[in-house]
């Protein structure tokens, strides 16, 4: 069996082959997975946050980072949007990040056994979540994520980025540091990190 990614289309997915997605939303980051097993087609939205909400406003939150870059307990989420539809996944996107008028989208397919393990150890996150940091890991001696360099962690793990952390452009926030924006009534992606 094979079916083509409800985030990309061009992108084919098979029992051997499975897709990841990058989702970036303003100041957050999620991971969409898409597997094929057996008949069915799963599509999980995993994403990573502190357990205390913080401003969601851009503006708010740069200057949260700025003032308040303690250390708290985080959470992983993992919803089971299997067998749903492009528009379905969209309109949960919509809902879940308020404003996906400035969505930056990037998917790649790689190997099961590698997207398997991604997802076998934020399932094992959810029982025993990381530190939240505003700030992420990307200051020396950090201990912490945030949830865009808990996802670009996952990424690396199986080497499809190696570029230096995005989150350094988004806190300098000319939003438009995160490349394209996607309409999500048009299937045209684009992201800042190469590979396919």
């Amino acid at each position: 069996m094979k079916s083509y990614s409800i985030v990309d289309d061009g992108k084919e997915i098979t029992e051997i082959h499975w897709a990841i997605t990058l989702v970036i939303v303003h100041h957050h980051a999620a991971l969409v997975i898409e597997a094929i097993q057996g008949d069915s087609f799963l599509v999980k939205l995993c994403d990573f946050m502190p357990t205390q909400p913080i401003p969601i406003s851009p503006k708010e939150y740069l200057e949260y980072v700025k003032t308040n870059n303690s250390i708290m307990p985080g959470s992983v989420r993992v919803d089971d949007l299997s067998n749903c539809t492009h528009d379905y996944l969209f309109s949960e996107l919509k809902k879940r990040y308020k404003d996906p008028s400035s969505m930056s989208l990037k998917t790649w397919v790689r190997p099961k056994e590698e997207i398997q393990t991604i997802l076998d150890e934020i399932i094992a996150e959810k029982k025993n979540p990381p530190l939240y940091q505003a700030s992420g890991d990307v200051m020396i001696g950090a201990k912490a994520h945030n949830c865009i360099t808990w996802a670009e962690k996952k990424l690396r793990k199986i080497q499809i980025i190696n570029e230096p952390s995005i989150y350094g452009k988004i806190i300098d926030y000319t939003v438009g540091a995160i490349p394209e924006k996607h309409d999500p009534t048009q299937r045209s992606y684009g992201y800042g990190y190469g590979g396919n």
